[in-house]
């Protein structure tokens, strides 16, 4: 019985100390993480009004200040100039499937920038630092700004790949590149199967077949990771390698989806552990009959 006791604790514990931690979700990548072709103008009323259960800091333009989530979101490296990324989308979807609850969102996206050596950790001075340095000090932050709470990076979200593919990278050497970043994050911040939810490029010739192929064989064989079909979404125009903005309204609603696939939903989780505590005291009586 001390064992069911121990574990009942144990649980309310984990619940007690997840009362207070933020599920906290980076995005990241090039151009279409930016939102470069959205135009906040063209949302509906609905989606451009203020989103309560999701704190923004961002885009790494700005000084880190949490704030609710409101479009537009992203005012330099967009054509309109007040546009919006997948995190418009991201974290609602993610709230809304979890009733409501608070999530917060970081974010640092670079349009034209390649993984081989710009993202890559093992570069000195890489966007791939930058963006740790950032999501450290969003975190050192949060609990000045809701005092009594702390983050925990939940997610990772990527929509990047066309400069490697402008670049020349081979399949095996994107997916290994791709494989890598992965296992950096995971590494850095304290979850060696933190969700990670990744876009497909769009098939615009050159190279880009090629490191689609890789985007394919890092979803089959790194665990917990995501991969959308970004193919149902749309282009500026047909061939074009840019979301309009109704694409990147759903390419956003995709990632949440995706990280949602990932991560068992709460209830399971509840379920699991009340069917374990009912197999315990099971076994604990008959050890006393």
């Amino acid at each position: 019985m001390k064992l069911v006791c121990l574990l009942v604790v144990s649980l309310a514990a984990t619940t007690s100390v997840l009362g207070v931690e933020i599920p906290v979700f980076v995005i990241a990548g090039q151009s279409n993480a930016v939102g470069f072709a959205t135009n906040t103008r063209e949302l509906s009323t609905t989606l451009r009004a203020a989103q309560p259960n999701v704190l923004y800091t961002g885009p790494q333009e700005s000084a880190i200040s949490w704030a609710t989530l409101k479009p537009p979101t992203q005012f330099s490296q967009v054509d309109s100039g007040h546009g919006f990324g997948p995190e418009l989308m991201v974290g609602k979807t993610i709230s809304d499937a979890l009733g409501g609850q608070l999530v917060v969102e970081v974010k640092f996206a670079i349009g034209g920038t390649d993984l081989y050596n710009q993202w890559n950790p093992e570069t000195p001075g890489s966007y791939y630092a930058s963006m740790r340095t950032r999501v450290s000090q969003a975190l050192a932050l949060l609990p000045t700004q809701r005092p009594s709470t702390t983050g925990r990076v939940a997610g990772f979200f990527w929509m990047q790949g066309e400069s490697d593919a402008l670049a020349g990278r081979t399949t095996a050497q994107y997916k290994a590149d791709l494989t890598d970043f992965i296992g950096h994050l995971r590494s850095d911040f304290g979850d060696p199967n933190l969700p990670f939810v990744f876009g497909l490029i769009n098939n615009s010739g050159g190279n880009t077949d090629a490191i689609r192929q890789a985007q394919f064989n890092v979803a089959a064989t790194v665990p917990h990771t995501f991969l959308f079909n970004t193919d149902v979404c749309q282009r500026v125009r047909p061939g074009d390698i840019h979301f309009n903005s109704q694409g990147t309204v759903d390419m956003g609603v995709g990632f949440g989806n995706g990280y949602l696939q990932i991560v068992p939903e709460p209830s399971t989780l509840v379920l699991l552990g009340c069917g374990l505590l009912g197999l315990l005291a099971y076994a604990w009586r008959r050890r006393r009959a």
